[in-house]
Formats: C-alpha cells, structure tokens, sequence
C-alpha cells in the first residue's frame, strides 16, 4: 500500500492506518503553495488532490473514501474518526 504524503486535514486516515495496525508508505508530495507537484504523482493524479491512496491497483482520492475502504478491506478494532 502506497500512501501519497497526509495535508494535516487528512489525519483522520493516519490515525486509523495506525491504530489498525495497517502497514504502509508515505511518499511526500509538497502541497502547491510550496511548488509543482511532482509529474510521477501528477502523472497518477492530475488533479493533484491529496490525500491519495494507491491500494490494490486502484487510486483512492478523498478521506471519507479511503477510510471506508480501510475499514472494509482490514478487520480489527472499528475506529471512529468522523462524526454520524
């Protein structure tokens, strides 16, 4: 599982990589305010949204998505990270 750098909003997905125990890497790409994105990410993500998740051959792009598949794809403690 690849795992393309967190904006701090996006911590919710940390958290629960973490506490499920889920193995992962975290490629860092500089938000725009600090430059171009790099073309091996824009490449993947031409709309360089972040966070993004590569899982399982597919692109995962907005934080309640990747955390449902997350949740789905790993068993382990339910974490609740968003409010009902």
């Amino acid at each position: 599982m690849l795992i393309f750098r967190l904006p701090l909003r996006s911590l919710q997905v940390w958290l629960l990589l973490e506490e499920k125990k889920i193995p992962y890497v975290i490629e860092k790409v500089p938000l725009r305010c600090y430059g171009d994105k790099p073309s091996s990410f824009t490449s993947k993500v031409p709309g360089g949204m972040l966070p993004v998740m590569e899982f399982n051959g597919r692109l995962y792009t907005e934080s309640d998505t990747i955390l449902d598949v997350l949740e789905e794809a790993f068993q382990g403690p339910e974490v609740r990270l968003r409010r009902e």
